[in-house]
């Protein structure tokens, strides 16, 4: 098991131990992993921390409900998540 940074994207690369080079594609989206990022938070004490990540979550699940929105209406026609 390898910890990696959170990033903007849902691409990671990392090299493991024996130098092979790893590519994971993660299919949750950026307000899952940071809602879970703040109830680990609460879980290791880290409340100012938890605070900071729901809200964080919240403002990407409006973000993601939006997008989708507009999708739907044909405003837009593409959006990465």
């Amino acid at each position: 098991m390898q910890r990696v940074e959170l990033l903007d994207g849902n691409n990671y690369t990392f090299t493991c131990e024996n130098g092979h080079k790893q590519t994971v594609l993660l299919q949750q989206q950026k307000f899952e992993m940071l809602f879970e990022v703040g109830a680990n938070a609460i879980l290791d004490g880290y409340y100012r921390e938890a605070v900071s990540s729901f809200a964080s979550s919240l403002e990407r699940a409006y973000q993601f409900f939006s997008t989708v929105c507009l999708i739907e209406r044909g405003v837009i026609t593409h959006a990465s998540f």
